[in-house]
């Protein structure tokens, strides 16, 4: 894994939490997604990535999530974001429209919550 992004995973019931920490750019977000994909088995029904530790994100680092997001729907899967109000990529994530597209939480309950309604 780059040294750039950290992805470090645990089970919240069945579904996977993936926290990413370090910065999400154009150079790794192959690495992430491929590292994501992997970590989450076949029988989840959801992935929730965390962002609270998360320095940077640019537009690569989001269109990674929408890719994420589709691949995961093959799997009948969803995918919700654990986004603090606090957190260093909250403001650019919310101004570019991701938290209207891809359900998210301020905390990890909250974010475990929102993929009750991803498939609506």
């Amino acid at each position: 894994m780059s040294l750039l992004a950290q992805v470090e995973t645990a089970s919240f019931g069945d579904v996977i939490v993936a926290a990413v920490t370090g910065e999400l750019d154009r150079s790794n977000v192959l690495e992430v997604r491929e590292r994501l994909l992997e970590l989450v088995p076949g029988d989840a029904s959801g992935v929730v990535i965390d962002f609270s530790k998360l320095r940077y994100i640019d537009s690569a680092g989001m269109d990674m999530l929408f890719d994420l997001q589709r691949r995961l729907v093959m799997r009948r899967a969803a995918l919700a974001l654990c986004l603090p109000k606090g957190a260093v990529v909250n403001r650019a994530l919310t101004l570019a429209g991701v938290t209207v597209l891809i359900p998210f939480g301020n905390d990890l309950p909250a974010a475990v919550e929102s993929l009750s309604g991803a498939d609506d």
